[in-house]
């Protein structure tokens, strides 16, 4: 059974999970976190994926409830379209020096994360890097 909860836009999947520690799925280090005050609580709760919250802060979710997401291309989210520099394939828009897309569709986080995988091999969730990237990606999620 997939749950919806909340508006489904005021979330958004990322790729940051619980395994043993703090993980981005795109292999890149953990170097910033900004909680929601009370998150992360998966300790006591067991939850492995977390969103970004409307309010630009992350807050820790079950995976089976449907939000949007966002999606990076490349390694790192660093891949842009080559000999055009600052420009990313359609339908990813650039995003300081990596390519993003907002999924708007309503998704577990399961399917948002295949869903980004299909689009390209090395596309995964995004992951996030400081509070520039998580204002820009608030302002993408805010054109769709």
């Amino acid at each position: 059974m997939t749950l919806t909860c909340c508006s489904g836009l005021e979330y958004s999947w990322i790729g940051l999970h619980q395994d043993g520690g703090l993980q981005w799925l795109d292999g890149t280090e953990v170097d910033f976190v900004h909680w929601y005050a009370g998150d992360p609580d998966y300790p006591s709760r067991r939850r492995e994926i977390f969103v970004i919250h409307y309010k630009r802060k992350m807050k820790d979710r079950q995976t089976m409830l449907k939000y949007s997401s966002f999606c990076q291309m490349g390694t790192g989210g660093f891949s842009l379209v080559p000999d055009l520099p600052g420009r990313c394939q359609v339908p990813f828009v650039p995003s300081g020096d990596r390519c993003i897309y907002v999924n708007a569709s309503l998704v577990s986080q399961p399917v948002a994360s295949a869903a980004c995988h299909a689009m390209c091999a090395d596309c995964t969730l995004a992951s996030i890097h400081s509070q520039d990237e998580l204002t820009a990606m608030e302002a993408i999620r805010h054109t769709v």
